[in-house]
C-alpha cells in the first residue's frame, strides 16, 4: 500500500500493517479486542472495527462498471488477485454525495465571484452616471463577508487559501469611497484620484479576487479525495469509499437503542454509538458484518457472471 503524507501515524502504521488478509480464524474474531478505525463521512463521524480491514488506500477511479448494481455501487476493481466491490458509503447512508457538496461550494464560490463583478460594474455606472453608490463599502457587511465569517472547515488547503481573500477583498471595498460617492458616507472623493482608484480596482483587485476564487473552486476539487477502506471476510470483500480517515484507537461503545440518534436513515448498518477523546460529539458505529451481507454467497461470481473477469480494472 502507497504511502499517503497526511495519515495519522497511527492510521500509517496500520494501514502498512493490514496488506495482508486477517489471519485470525474467523471462530476467533469475535474474542480478540480489536481497535477501532476512525473516519468521516459528510462531517459525521464513524467507527469500523479492524477484524475485517484488510487495507486502506486512495480511492480508484478506474474502475470495472458492474450492470444492474445499485446506485451506491461504484464498481468494481482487482486487488491482489482478488474481486472487490466498491461501495459510496455516502449513497447507502443517505447522505449527500462528495460530488454533490463540492459542485454546491463551487457554486457558492461561483455567486460570489459574480457578485464581486456585479459591486465593480456598479461602481463604474455610478461614477459614469454621477450617481451616490448604495452597495456594501464594509467588507465584513457584503455577501460573501458574511459567509466568510462563518465558513469552517477541516481542510487546511482551503481555509489558507480563503485566507489569501482577505486583503484583495478590503482593498476593493476600500476603493469604493475613494471613486464614488456612497450612500453611507458624507465624504466626497478626490476628482483628481478618481481615475487612478479606478484603475488600480480594475486592473489589481477585481482580477485577483477572481483568479482566487477560481484558485479555491480546484484547490476543493483536487482536495475532495475520497479514501477507500478495504474489508474482507473469507470470500466477501468490499472497498468502503469514506471522506477521511482519521485514526485507529480504542473506544468506548453503547447500544443503539440508547444514544438518541434514530435521525440517521440508514439504521440497518448502524450498530450502535461511541465515544472518543480525540472526536466531539458522537461517533456512529458501522456494523461491518451488516455490510459484507450486501456481497453475493461466493462474494464473487453470482452476480458476476456477465462480465469478463480477466478485464475487471486491477490495481
Amino acid at each position: 500500500m502507497g504511502y499517503c503524507p497526511f495519515f495519522s501515524e497511527s492510521v500509517r502504521r496500520f494501514s502498512f500493517m493490514s496488506t495482508e488478509a486477517n489471519t485470525t480464524p474467523p471462530a476467533e474474531q469475535n474474542n480478540v479486542n480489536y481497535p477501532w478505525l476512525l473516519f468521516t463521512l459528510a462531517d459525521n463521524h464513524f467507527a469500523i472495527n479492524t477484524r475485517y480491514v484488510n487495507g486502506i488506500m486512495i480511492c480508484p477511479k478506474d474502475l470495472t462498471c458492474l450492470p444492474d448494481s445499485p446506485p451506491y455501487v461504484r464498481g468494481l476493481f482487482m486487488l491482489r488477485d482478488n474481486i472487490v466491490r466498491l461501495l459510496d458509503l455516502r449513497m447507502l447512508f443517505g447522505l449527500e454525495t462528495l460530488r454533490d457538496e463540492c459542485e454546491g461550494f463551487c457554486d457558492v464560490l461561483e455567486q460570489h465571484k459574480q457578485d464581486a463583478v456585479n459591486w465593480v460594474k456598479e461602481l463604474e455606472r455610478c461614477v459614469a452616471a454621477d450617481e451616490p453608490f448604495s452597495l456594501a463599502i464594509d467588507p465584513n457587511k457584503c455577501a460573501f463577508g458574511k459567509w466568510y465569517a462563518n465558513y469552517k472547515s477541516d481542510n487546511v488547503l482551503i481555509t489558507q487559501h480563503l485566507r489569501k481573500m482577505q486583503e484583495p477583498h478590503r482593498r476593493l471595498h476600500e476603493m469604493a469611497p475613494k471613486i464614488a460617492r456612497c450612500t453611507l458616507l458624507n465624504e466626497q472623493p478626490e476628482p483628481h484620484n478618481i481615475d487612478e482608484h479606478m484603475n488600480e480596482l480594475l486592473t489589481v483587485w477585481e482580477p485577483r479576487i477572481v483568479s482566487l476564487m477560481e484558485e479555491v473552486k480546484d484547490i476543493y476539487r483536487e482536495s475532495s479525495r475520497e479514501m477507500a477502506i478495504i474489508i474482507e471476510n473469507g470470500d466477501r470483500r468490499l472497498g468502503l469509499i469514506v471522506d477521511q480517515v482519521l485514526s485507529v484507537e480504542e473506544i468506548s461503545r453503547t447500544d443503539l437503542d440508547d444514544s438518541g440518534v434514530n435521525f440517521f436513515q440508514s439504521l440497518i448498518y448502524i450498530a450502535g454509538v461511541s465515544q472518543s477523546r480525540s472526536v466531539e460529539g458522537n461517533i456512529l458505529v458501522v456494523d461491518d458484518a451488516k455490510l459484507l451481507e450486501l456481497t453475493s454467497g461466493d462474494g464473487s461470481l453470482e452476480d458476476m457472471s456477465g462480465l469478463d473477469l480477466e478485464n475487471i480494472t486491477e490495481i
